[in-house]
């Protein structure tokens, strides 16, 4: 599964293509987090409690103003994807995507394979202004269950291993995958690791 963004339906559209890919039998994983640059933490924490244990942590948001720290966990509903899972991550994951590709290895649950992740962990709100305007305000910042922050150096990878067309800067950070999936190492070491967990031989 690849996710290019958190919004008010990824949560929804995540658990329908578990629930489809279980239907079809799947017994390993591959979440693609690549380019994705994040977006509400509560549809963040959707898409990892899909792969936690019911009420296992997921993340922590630490507010400034008032300070206060809130605790996100798994929810105990829905279908959960069982068995191994690697998680695809680049310079180009960021902020609450981050925070599910750190969730699920602190959680035992995932290996991470790619490059080192971006270091945003700042949490932004829009707040309302007179006459319908907004504007967005920073109230804190996103920790990892274990209350470690990544911003600034990021999530390590367990697997350093440089998409197709090299390293990858920021501004390109979107466009790492093959056209072929065939061709994309990254997600080709990915299945293997999978296929490796699971005893089979890599394809």
């Amino acid at each position: 599964m690849r996710i290019t963004g958190f919004n008010q339906f990824t949560g929804p559209d995540t658990r329908e293509a578990i629930e489809a890919l279980l239907k079809k039998g799947a017994r390993a994983w591959v979440l693609d987090l690549r380019g994705n640059t994040g977006g509400p933490l509560r549809a963040a924490r959707d898409v990892a409690g899909r792969f936690l244990e019911p009420i296992q942590p997921a993340f922590i948001l630490q507010l400034d103003q008032p300070p206060q720290r809130r605790e996100f966990f798994a929810s105990r509903f829905g279908p959960r994807a069982t068995g191994p899972l690697t998680v695809l991550v680049n310079t180009g994951t960021a902020g609450a995507a981050e925070a599910v590709a750190g969730a699920l290895r602190i959680g035992r649950r995932a290996m991470l394979v790619g490059n080192k992740t971006a270091g945003h962990n700042q949490v932004l709100q829009l707040m309302p202004l007179p006459g319908g305007a907004g504007a967005l305000v920073e109230r804190g910042e996103c920790l990892l269950p274990d209350g470690d922050g990544f911003g600034q150096r990021g999530v390590l990878p367990d697997v350093m291993l440089e998409a197709n067309n090299g390293p990858v800067i920021w501004q390109r950070a979107w466009d790492t995958s093959a056209a072929n999936p065939a061709d994309d190492r990254v997600l080709q070491r990915a299945i293997s690791l999978c296929l490796e967990k699971l005893g089979q031989p890599p394809q």
